[in-house]
């Protein structure tokens, strides 16, 4: 068997090092798998922020609404209509963000015009008179 120069292991060594070491830095997994995971990540923010500016703008509305003793119409409310409060370009599709924003809006509106208690034998579709 032939000897290898130390300096020429030493060398191999080092350079092995140096390539391993830079291809678990710099390597994140193919493009494609690394975008759809941002882009995922992207969609669960503005998920997030649809439900949480939704919900709140529709509690606002809806008590709003009964206080003035409007009937109950959670999807006539310019809120409802534009769906875009809290709307960030990079959260990806608006169409998926407006849809997720009336559904938490739908729920926060009824939950401001008939909190625990508010609309016991009352309909939703019925303007109270008081």
């Amino acid at each position: 068997m032939k000897k290898i120069h130390p300096y020429v292991m030493t060398l191999v060594l080092m350079a092995g090092g140096a390539v391993y070491g830079a291809a678990q830095t710099t390597y994140s997994g193919p493009p494609v798998v690394k975008a759809f995971f941002d882009e995922h990540e992207r969609w669960e923010e503005g998920r997030a922020r649809a439900q949480e500016m939704g919900y709140q703008d529709g509690m606002h509305d809806g008590r709003v609404d009964f206080e003035r003793r409007s009937e109950f119409h959670p999807t006539e409310d310019g809120s409802y209509k534009h769906a875009d409060h809290g709307y960030d370009k990079h959260f990806g599709d608006k169409g998926r963000y407006q849809q997720e924003y009336r559904e938490a809006y739908e729920r926060g509106y009824r939950q401001g015009y008939y909190p625990e208690g508010r609309h016991e034998g009352r309909e939703e579709h019925e303007h109270d008179p008081r």
